[in-house]
């Protein structure tokens, strides 16, 4: 796996998260982070070989991506993230010209390799989580073939500064059948004494 795998699949990640609703506890923590990662992601396609211009065109689409899918998720709290917007900080004033949709239709032409295959992965990624228009649905039937023979990917290694904390060993004496079992065995017995005891001291 290529490093800008790592970084690529790490922005994917959080971007699954945000599809699943996930919370943002603070959007400029959030817009930080993703800025890193992208810059991080940018890096790495250069230091690979990939052509810079190719490298900068793709990474201005994952910003224009994740803006409009974040954007779309927080319009619904009537939370803005035009302050945060990642193409603003890395390209300055967008004045849209040119559609999202055309800008992946643009590269896709120009571009062989890795970049034409982070390329298609976006696609699918505007697919679910933007919906469909007459220039993505296209895209993809044009692209379908190519699609299909894109490699699988390997996961995403944790940080090695994270620690892994195995599961805690399963007591079994901690299952509460058994200790419900237990004490009504030794009410039994204590209820068999009792009695034996009383028998006992009628005779």
């Amino acid at each position: 796996m290529v490093k800008s795998d790592i970084y690529f699949n790490r922005v994917v990640f959080i971007d699954t998260l945000l599809s699943f609703n996930g919370v943002i506890p603070s959007l400029s923590e959030f817009q930080l982070k993703l800025i890193s990662l992208i810059d991080q992601f940018s890096k790495e396609l250069i230091s690979e070989g990939q052509c810079e211009q190719l490298s900068d065109e793709l990474c201005h689409i994952i910003c224009r991506y994740l803006d409009e899918h974040i954007s779309l998720k927080l319009k619904v709290n009537d939370i803005s993230w035009e302050r945060n917007s990642l193409v603003y900080h890395f390209y300055g004033y967008d004045n849209k010209v040119i559609s999202l949709d055309e800008r992946i239709e643009n590269i896709l032409s120009k571009s062989k390799g890795e970049i034409f295959n982070y390329a298609c992965r976006l696609l699918l990624l505007v697919k679910n989580s933007l919906g469909e228009n007459e220039k993505i649905t296209s895209l993809l039937l044009n692209y379908s073939p190519e699609i299909k023979t894109i490699p699988e990917r390997e996961e995403d290694t944790p940080d090695k500064d994270v620690i892994q904390i195995p599961p805690l060993p399963v007591r079994r004496w901690s299952d509460p059948f058994i200790w419900q079992t237990g004490m009504i065995f030794f009410l039994l017995i204590s209820l068999w004494v009792f009695c034996v005891k009383y028998l006992d001291g009628l005779y």
